[in-house]
């Protein structure tokens, strides 16, 4: 039986192409020994994270292992369903990190299918620690706001995910740090502890 996480831990990394998202979420995935990464583009950084895996039955064969590091490789003309078989695999495995890398293609018309909606909800019950990277928040589901426990924001200037932010952050200061924010550097908040902008990789 798989005991529950005392509280979810739910984590969105938020920013343009290139402003580190995937370097912090890797950096945050080492803590853990079991981890799934829904890999849409090929990320030479993540093939390098974890044993690259294509099939679904070999998916859910390492998925079986005491521990491992996968990297769910699928093509993008059909995205939805390759991000769902992933997360009902890790949904199974328990006890896990799963990564859904470009996040905002799970979740056609700002939606999230309903196995996305389950891990994120309800995986602190599986043991579930799930990390969402997206270029545009304002293009996923606002389940994500509703049961975040970390946002990593990196710089964005577009006018829509900084309205997207403001309903989310409800902070001027913090709006203003992040629409100035240098390379490599991200606005942290946690919930509950508000944020600060750090130099990315921290813990």
């Amino acid at each position: 039986m798989v005991r529950s996480l005392p509280q979810p831990d739910n984590r969105c990394y938020i920013g343009v192409g290139g402003s580190g998202k995937t370097t912090l979420a890797l950096a945050h995935a080492a803590a853990f020994d079991r981890v799934i990464i829904c890999d849409p583009n090929a990320e030479r950084d993540y093939g390098l994270f974890g044993q690259v895996v294509q099939d679904r039955a070999a998916l859910v064969r390492a998925a079986a292992a005491p521990s491992f590091r996968l990297t769910w490789r699928f093509d993008l003309g059909e995205p939805e369903p390759a991000y769902d078989w992933a997360t009902r695999v890790a949904w199974a495995a328990g006890d896990c990190c799963l990564i859904w890398d470009e996040a905002e293609n799970y979740h056609e018309g700002g939606r999230i299918l309903p196995w996305g909606r389950r891990a994120w909800n309800q995986g602190r019950h599986r043991r579930l620690h799930v990390f969402a990277l997206t270029r545009s928040c304002f293009a996923i589901d606002r389940t994500l706001t509703r049961n975040v426990t970390r946002a990593c924001i990196f710089a964005t200037q577009e006018p829509r995910d900084l309205a997207w932010l403001d309903g989310f952050l409800r902070s001027s200061d913090a709006l203003d740090a992040i629409a100035t924010l240098p390379k490599y550097h991200a606005y942290d908040w946690r919930q509950g502890r508000g944020g600060c902008v750090k130099l990315s990789t921290f813990a």
